[in-house]
């Protein structure tokens, strides 16, 4: 079986070397994700094909070729075991089962598939025509799935500072780095999100970079119980204690009461 090509690879060719590549081998550009794929396909053709299938030339093809393995894994884990079918055949019925959607599901579906980390289906509903990358990055970002992540901004998600939040949220520290990278710069939103899920790590990032909008953290974590947070905000100068014991006792977080009492 051809080997899985590791999808960071796609992403490590330069843009100029991957026109070069193309025009050198007759091909036409078509958008960024499809010029990386078609070079991957010319650079690593043995990760493609195998002896017994001369090319595959269709690019949802060649995507479904790499993944082979994850299919396989996918169909035995959901118990529709199809033993003794060609690799071709298998890829085609894959994509059947994505050829279901109507327009009006595909990109509800998308941004479903986005948030599961299902690389396979966001792939080919992108090729049926799904288009609300923004919604997609948004999910995949505070699921973690950093595959899709760089898949969206391959394809020209921007909204750095939303996707760091979202990431906070999930506590997802590697998408946040790379947020903060590309020039995400929303320090206290992305504080903020953290907080309320018990992040202290990214808090704590966050605040290194210039979040200062502690009473709203601590507003934010006092509401899932985070007694870690709430006593670095305090370090750090929170007092609106009135809306955090507000937010702590509506879910019965009685020790963030009590010590927030204590600052009245």
């Amino acid at each position: 079986m051809a080997q899985k090509f590791p999808l960071e690879n796609i992403y490590s060719f330069d843009q100029n070397y991957i026109d070069q590549l193309l025009k050198l081998n007759g091909k036409a550009p078509i958008d960024p994700l499809t010029d990386r794929l078609n070079a991957t396909i010319l650079l690593y053709p043995d990760y493609i094909v195998e002896t017994d299938i001369k090319y595959v030339a269709d690019n949802i093809f060649s995507i479904l070729y790499m993944y082979l393995d994850q299919i396989l894994i996918e169909i035995a884990q959901n118990n529709d075991i199809i033993p003794n079918v060609n690799k071709i055949e298998l890829i085609r019925r894959i994509i059947d089962k994505y050829n279901s959607y109507t327009k009006n599901e595909l990109n509800d579906k998308f941004i479903d598939l986005a948030r599961q980390g299902d690389m396979i289906g966001v792939v080919l509903l992108l090729y049926k025509g799904a288009y609300r990358y923004e919604w997609a990055m948004i999910f995949a970002a505070e699921a973690g799935h950093m595959d899709i992540v760089l898949l969206m901004l391959e394809l020209g998600a921007f909204n750095y500072n939303m996707y760091m939040a979202n990431a906070a949220l999930g506590g997802h520290m590697d998408i946040v780095q790379l947020m903060l990278s590309k020039g995400a710069t929303d320090y206290n939103r992305a504080m903020e999100f953290a907080a309320q899920n018990g992040h202290i790590d990214i808090v704590i990032l966050m605040i290194n970079k210039g979040a200062r909008n502690y009473n709203q953290a601590m507003a934010n974590a006092a509401s899932d119980g985070h007694m870690d947070i709430i006593q670095l905000m305090l370090q750090y100068g929170a007092n609106n204690y009135k809306e955090a014991m507000e937010r702590a006792e509506q879910k019965g977080h009685r020790d963030i009461v009590q010590l927030l009492k204590t600052y009245l």
